[in-house]
């Protein structure tokens, strides 16, 4: 199983981490369902979510508002962020498409100074302003998608 289908509602504070050993790793509060071939997790009520999933995946969707993300060991065909408010955005050790998805709001996308990447901006109103340098033809693809919008790619501290 390879995709899978994340909604948290309320955590300020999210961590989405590769698990060497194809394990997923979930909190004792998630829903789970595993129809389709497909993971859906739903977290409600927590103030910091930590999801573990196989540091190899093809699809991911993660849903939420208002929150910290924290993006670690993962290699993806495309990770959907979808998102309310504003959001910040944490990156290591990342390798795929990265999406995000915003009406009206906000995202910071930090990631280390050596990140190779390339920006798409396919949001209506939608601004991308990149602190560090883009490189063409990279194979990491950050995508920005929604509506009066705005991303901001910097460098980790």
């Amino acid at each position: 199983m390879t995709d899978f289908d994340i909604t948290i509602k309320g955590a300020g504070r999210i961590n989405v981490y590769g698990t060497k050993d194809n394990t997923v790793v979930l909190p004792v509060t998630a829903k789970i369902d595993t129809a389709r071939r497909k993971f859906d997790v739903a977290v409600e009520g927590e103030a910091e979510v930590t999801i573990g999933i196989p540091e190899k995946a093809g699809k991911i969707e993660l849903a939420c508002a208002d929150a910290s993300i924290c993006l670690s060991n993962l290699c993806f065909e495309e990770l959907e962020i979808d998102g309310k408010g504003h959001l910040k955005i944490d990156a290591s050790d990342i390798a795929g498409s990265l999406e995000i998805n915003l009406i009206g709001g906000e995202a910071e996308l930090a990631v280390p100074a050596d990140f190779s990447f390339r920006t798409k901006n396919k949001g209506h109103g939608c601004t991308i302003e990149s602190e560090i340098a883009e490189t063409s033809g990279a194979s990491n693809i950050v995508e920005l998608n929604g509506k009066d919008s705005k991303l901001t790619v910097c460098a980790k501290a």
